[in-house]
């Protein structure tokens, strides 16, 4: 049996050989002519189809383009999507969440499996604009009125009005094209005295259309009617009927007691709580913001301090603003909104929610579960959501479906309903007015339910995207949080171990296979469980990464040069060099470190065939790329070598053997290579030899070969580096190389 065995894998390693060396020369090439019918040097044709509608309010417009060939989409300039894979004939494609402005330069082109580039396609000019100012004027009743129209694919839409001197403001009327004025007592359904442009407030106030799913944008002319303001602001969102949504958070934090470490795991909570009611976040690194009149501010918008700092807030997301305290007598405060709903799309004194950290703490530890439902509940009010049930027990929201939890509730006679009281009436629900009690707590109560009702106005939010991709967010290994995953898109992957340093990869999704490829074509197949991932055997939740998941913080390898000089050694490689018979090495790169060379480049680590750490770097004064593979106890293994254009070979390198028993090197034996992709795995595993026998063969025949040292071609830099590697791979302790072992292993048994 072991002899058939061992057929088989020396027939896929003939085979293996012989399909890389008749598809390339010298591993640069990539296109070749294999009969009379083939066309692979021929390059695909694309072409525009149907242009993005300019103006738009969607964010996430279509755009149809044709190839008259399959193959791979790469976009360029401001525009991007989730599809990465062209098919023959029409291709649709949603452009992932765009911001305000006109897009005059997006290109794509397609290039097919034998690597022939088309024509650059430039999408046609289109601008997105989801804010505008209405135009009013005097009516002769003496309101100021204004129009606009909801265009046929409008969902929703949130409209503003403003007083720079923070009186009283409010509309008196907002009438739909069916001629329904939604603001008065006298119809149904209606918003009066439940939207803040019906009752008035200082400065500010709004109207959200749905704020429930008894109302809609509907399509046509809308009017309205206006008290004294100073202009009127619209938010409109333009998209498909929402079966999901993205939702952009951006945190901040004041003051000098806490920093961004110490809220990361409450806004996981919050990710979560989101996730498992249908809404995706996407939370932005936390942003310090350092002035320390913002440590404690006043939960009133209005205040010129607290009015500052909100107005830093993004335009693009849900600001959530994490204080030191409340200053005066709101001191102790757990958070605020500042609006039901507040600002969306325009920065001002309301666009973002307030979260006081000391009313959260004790001494200076978070108690992370509360603060991520408090995170959770303001983000609720400042996107629409009403408390289910008021203290008092005779005011409910507007939604059919919540629990209303009566004054009869009130078992203990206090004059309001406790979430102990309104246990099974309401007391779980996200947006209850009042958390558990610490014993509730600590035994283990929550507020995490929203209803079907609280999801939609979540989900038609103007500030809201539909989510093409439910995979495109942060996910941790649920048996090891030190493994997490953040899906940028299917084209963008990123995968880090955070053990003593941070160690990154990369891979891409294929909806297709249902395969997560990584750096060098291994891969895991993905499945679904419930709100879970499944990568093979491995479950991933949702879960919001720390920055030490992620020191690089880039969605490109262009956007950092050590970055791109780290990631250009990445791969699977096959080197080849000869001493008297030719040898063969494939080393497999698989993770860029946070650890940095003396010249700032980021240390790459992989692992050999027979799954021991290797390690790797780029050096910039003389532009050449190292590995070093020490596990041998006979002699370490050293190759130096540059690469082309292309990053898939190398143009010119040196493989030298350091014999640890003398402490001397070899001279250089030339080295090529080339990346080898999707390659069987018996190629990567196929082991005949111990490391030893093969090293005594290389041995044997350098001494045969050459007397050792005398033709050493060893630079000073190159000696420098090989003892850094070394020294790195000696001082490696247990803690963090066991874990580091167990990650890279698993992209050569993939």
């Amino acid at each position: 049996m072991n002899k058939v065995l061992y057929l088989i894998l020396i027939s896929l390693f003939s085979l293996t050989v012989i399909s890389c060396s008749s598809s390339s020369d010298g591993g640069s090439s990539t296109t070749s002519t294999t009969s009379d019918n083939d066309t692979t040097t021929t390059a695909p044709v694309i072409s525009e189809v149907t242009v993005v509608t300019t103006p738009t309010s969607d964010t996430t417009p279509d755009y149809t383009f044709s190839s008259n060939e399959a193959g791979t989409i790469t976009y360029g300039g401001s525009c991007s999507s989730n599809t990465t894979s062209a098919t023959t004939g029409n291709n649709t494609i949603t452009l992932v969440s765009l911001t305000d402005g006109t897009y005059s330069y997006c290109t794509i082109t397609v290039t097919d499996s034998a690597g022939n580039l088309s024509n650059t396609l430039t999408i046609t000019s289109f601008t997105v604009s989801t804010v505008s100012e209405i135009t009013q004027t005097v009516g002769n009743d003496g309101y100021l009125t204004g129009s606009f129209v909801v265009p046929n694919d409008g969902i929703s839409f949130l409209l503003s009005t403003f007083l720079d001197n923070n009186s009283l403001v409010a509309f008196y009327s907002l009438t739909d094209p069916d001629g329904t004025n939604i603001l008065s007592s006298s119809s149904t359904p209606n918003l009066y005295n439940a939207a803040s442009g019906s009752t008035a407030d200082y400065g500010y106030a709004n109207v959200l259309v749905p704020q429930s799913p008894s109302f809609s944008a509907k399509a046509g002319t809308w009017t309205f009617k206006n008290y004294a303001n100073d202009r009127v602001k619209l938010v409109m969102r333009s998209d498909s009927t929402p079966s999901n949504a993205t939702i952009v958070v951006q945190p901040y934090i004041t003051g000098t007691t806490w920093s961004a470490s110490d809220i990361s795991e409450a806004l996981g909570i919050m990710s979560n709580i989101y996730a498992t009611n249908g809404i995706n976040l996407k939370i932005n690194s936390t942003i310090t913001i350092s002035d320390s009149q913002y440590a404690s501010v006043s939960k009133t918008p209005t205040d010129s301090t607290t009015s500052a700092l909100i107005s830093q807030g993004s335009t693009s997301a849900v600001n959530l603003f994490f204080i030191e305290d409340y200053s005066g007598s709101n001191a102790g405060l757990l958070g605020n909104a500042t609006g039901i709903p507040g600002s969306m799309r325009v920065a001002n004194s309301w666009n973002g929610v307030l979260n006081g950290l000391t009313a959260h703490a004790t001494g200076s530890t978070l108690h992370s579960q509360l603060l991520g439902e408090t995170v959770a509940h303001e983000m609720g009010h400042q996107l629409g959501l009403f408390h289910t049930s008021e203290g008092g027990g005779t005011s409910f929201d507007i939604l059919s479906d919540t629990p209303e939890c009566a004054i009869s509730r009130d078992s203990n006679s206090g004059g309001t309903v406790s979430a102990e009281e309104c246990d099974g009436y309401g007391g779980d629900n996200l947006m209850f007015w009042t958390p558990w009690s610490s014993s509730s707590q600590a035994a283990g109560k929550t507020q995490k339910i929203l209803s079907s009702y609280q999801e939609h106005v979540l989900k038609y939010s103007p500030i809201a995207n539909q989510d093409t991709n439910p995979y495109v967010r942060s996910w941790v290994n649920s048996s090891d949080s030190r493994i997490a995953l953040d899906w940028k898109s299917d084209s963008f992957i990123y995968m880090c171990l955070v053990s003593d340093y941070t160690y990154a990869t990369h891979g891409s999704y294929s909806s297709s296979n249902s395969r997560l490829t990584w750096w060098d074509n291994s891969y895991n197949t993905m499945t679904t469980s419930g709100s879970n991932i499944l990568l093979n055997s491995a479950t991933y939740v949702p879960a919001t990464l720390t920055s030490a998941c992620n020191p690089f913080w880039t969605n490109s390898t262009s956007d950092n040069t050590y970055y791109t000089n780290a990631a250009k050694s990445i791969g699977f490689w096959g080197f080849a060099f000869t001493i008297i018979s030719t040898f063969t090495d494939y080393p497999l790169m698989s993770t860029i470190s946070s650890r940095r060379t003396s010249d700032n480049n980021y240390y790459n680590y992989g692992t050999n065939k027979y799954g021991n750490i290797i390690v790797g770097s780029y050096t910039t004064s003389n532009g050449s790329h190292y590995i070093l593979d020490d596990s041998g106890t006979i002699i370490s293994r050293y190759y130096v070598f540059t690469m082309n254009s292309s990053n898939t070979g190398i143009t010119s390198g040196c493989y030298y053997q350091y014999s640890k028993s003398s402490e001397t090197w070899s001279s250089c034996f030339s080295l090529s290579g080339v990346k080898i992709y999707g390659t069987p795995r018996s190629y990567r595993t196929l082991n005949e030899k111990s490391s030893d026998e093969l090293m005594g063969e290389r041995v044997q025949e350098q001494f045969i070969d050459e007397s050792l040292r005398s033709n050493s071609t060893l630079t000073d830099k190159d000696l420098k580096a090989f003892k850094r590697f070394k020294k790195l791979l000696q001082t490696l302790d247990s803690t963090e190389n066991e874990p580091l072992k167990k990650y890279l292993r698993s992209f050569r048994t993939k």
